[in-house]
Formats: structure tokens, sequence, C-alpha cells
């Protein structure tokens, strides 16, 4: 996403950026033994996951259609 130049438009960001957001979401939900809360890298990974998720469901809300 960084290297696609400003001209693709803001339709084309909050597109992919929704479509990103409901695949990680799709594959939560099909596999949610894969989430894990610990102390190891796994448990920091899944937990950076969901703060990135919820950060952008919160950005995504905040845009006027």
């Amino acid at each position: 996403m960084v290297l696609i130049s400003g001209a693709a438009g803001v339709r084309f960001f909050r597109f992919t950026s929704a479509l990103a957001f409901l695949l990680i979401v799709l594959g939560i939900a099909l596999r949610p033994a894969a989430l894990t809360f610990g102390r190891d890298a796994r448990g920091l990974a899944t937990a950076a996951l969901l703060v990135d998720l919820l950060a952008l469901s919160l950005v995504v809300a905040r845009q006027n259609p």
C-alpha cells in the first residue's frame, strides 16, 4: 500500500482496507483455535492482530461515506 500513489483515490484505499479487514475476520472465524494468548511470540502476535483489527475498524467506522 505504501508504493501506490495517491492518484489511486480514496475509494481504492477504503476498499482494500475493508477487504483486508473482512479477510482477517473470516480467517479468525474459520479457525478460532489458532488464537492463543500467552507470553510467547504467538500470543504477542495474536494480541497485536486484535489491536490492529480494533484500530482498523475504528478508522473505517469514522470515515464519511
